[in-house]
């Protein structure tokens, strides 16, 4: 937890401003909620919650990462209508009243983009923020 707390800074009230510290966020007693610090803008970064406990040969890390909710909130929204919209196409589609054109296929497309953007974006800042991690326990 010292090696944690010494590497986890407070929130920054700015964007892109620099707080000399790996983590921005807080820990507290046995747990910590992160944010890894980056110098650019990406609404996948992942929200890192955990919690240490003794163990007898040492210390158990549990962790998760996961999306902002708000990034989860405007996904869902997202989502929710793309779904929405392209299930009124495909079944338009199907029934004969509009025809089958490429067209048709561009709600299946953004939710493929969309999909493809979230797992690839959030990936990358979870194995950076991975392994930044690992080095900082390692070192401990």
């Amino acid at each position: 937890m010292r090696a944690l707390s010494g590497a986890v800074g407070p929130p920054s009230r700015y964007p892109f401003e620099s707080t000399g510290f790996p983590f921005e966020g807080s820990v507290t007693g046995q747990e910590f909620e992160i944010y890894r610090v980056i110098n650019y803008r990406n609404s996948f970064r992942p929200r890192i919650r955990g919690n240490v406990t003794s163990q007898a040969a040492g210390s158990r890390i549990s962790l998760s990462m996961a999306l902002h909710p708000l990034t989860m909130a405007i996904l869902a929204v997202w989502f929710g209508g793309v779904f929405s919209i392209g299930s009124v196409v495909t079944l338009a589609a199907l029934s004969g009243s509009v025809e089958r054109e490429p067209a048709t296929f561009i709600p299946a497309g953004m939710l493929l983009f969309g999909w493809l953007l979230t797992i690839v974006a959030f990936g990358l800042e979870a194995r950076i923020a991975e392994r930044s991690l690992t080095a900082l326990f390692e070192a401990a």
